[in-house]
């Protein structure tokens, strides 16, 4: 049906989960305050995001009118955002959870991870095709092994959060991330069999899932318990931004080192690869500094008594099993 039956399969997919949602899931009361959602600020923030993720989409040409009218409209409503949400009783995003380390920490380590898994994949794919000469099937079986690691490595990092502290958990599985992007970029010519890039490939994922695992659990422990649905909806936005940039930045990275050809489109895949890997590597650095284990421990096991200055809630002690 042509690629752009990839984007038409989700409005089924989305339609049968709304069914569902509404059929299934408990309705939840409105607040006793009586506050009103932030329809205004909402808007502002769809149309901040969308003008600015569609400038990012542009094909790399002169810059022209439609493309300035896209900055301004996509700064204005942003800005316009952020000052809504100083002035409104109940905003949308609450401004000061990110006063929190460990919060940014885990918005942060959201962002990368889809700069990384998303823009990655877009040009490892495009080499896969035009390097390797596979086809689009074959090519995204060979994809596979990334998204079946993350799977199953992601109910082993939430067992982690019992015997480690998060921010461990997090830079461990970065840090594994690294290894398989580092080892693909090595690796790769326009020659190399399609079973050596197996190996990287089961890192680069068993590594997000580990690190995907603990997030949403930082992310709510650190944040009132009334926070909950703005805490996902906040992670939930920032996982799809980082999928924009990352393909938008690593694009032209991508374009800056590679062209039409094997050899070229091999130039520019390992040039994404190894930002990546530093990206990895930098995200290990800022998820130890900001969800130091000092300041979120591992989370006690019931019935355990907490040290002093260190009290989890029983959210704490939950969160990591929910993620």
């Amino acid at each position: 049906f042509g690629w752009r039956a990839v984007f038409a399969i989700n409005v089924p997919l989305g339609l049968t989960a709304y069914v569902l949602a509404v059929r299934v899931l408990p309705r939840t009361p409105h607040p006793a305050s009586g506050t009103r959602p932030d329809w205004v600020g909402s808007m502002l923030l769809m149309v901040g995001l969308g003008a600015a993720t569609t400038l990012l989409l542009r094909p790399a040409t002169t810059w022209d009118s439609h493309d300035t009218t896209l900055l301004a409209g996509a700064v204005l409503a942003l800005l316009g955002f952020l000052a809504a949400q100083l002035r409104v009783p109940s905003p949308t995003l609450e401004l000061r959870m990110f006063a929190r380390p460990a919060f940014t920490g885990a918005a942060l380590a959201v962002l990368l991870s889809r700069v990384l898994t998303i823009g990655g994949t877009v040009y490892l794919a495009l080499y896969l095709a035009d390097a390797l000469d596979l086809s689009p099937t074959t090519a995204g079986l060979l994809m596979t092994p990334v998204f079946i690691a993350q799977m199953i490595t992601g109910l082993i990092g939430s067992k982690m959060l019992s015997y480690c502290a998060p921010g461990l958990v997090i830079g461990l599985g970065y840090a594994l991330k690294a290894a398989g992007l580092a080892a693909l970029a090595l690796i790769i010519t326009p020659g190399t069999p399609w079973w050596l890039l197996l190996v990287p490939l089961l890192a680069w994922g068993a590594g997000g899932g580990i690190a995907g695992a603990p997030v949403m659990a930082v992310a709510v422990n650190v944040t009132a318990p009334e926070r909950v649905g703005m805490v996902a909806g906040t992670i939930s936005t920032l996982a799809a931004v980082g999928a924009g940039v990352g393909t938008a930045v690593l694009g032209t990275i991508f374009t800056a080192h590679g062209g039409a050809g094997p050899q070229a489109v091999t130039d520019g895949t390992r040039a994404v690869l190894v930002t990546c890997a530093a990206l990895s590597a930098t995200a290990v650095l800022t998820t130890l500094i900001l969800i130091n284990p000092r300041r979120v421990p591992r989370p006690k096991p019931s019935g355990a008594d907490a040290p002093s200055g260190s009290s989890p809630s029983p959210r704490s002690r939950t969160a990591g099993s929910r993620s």
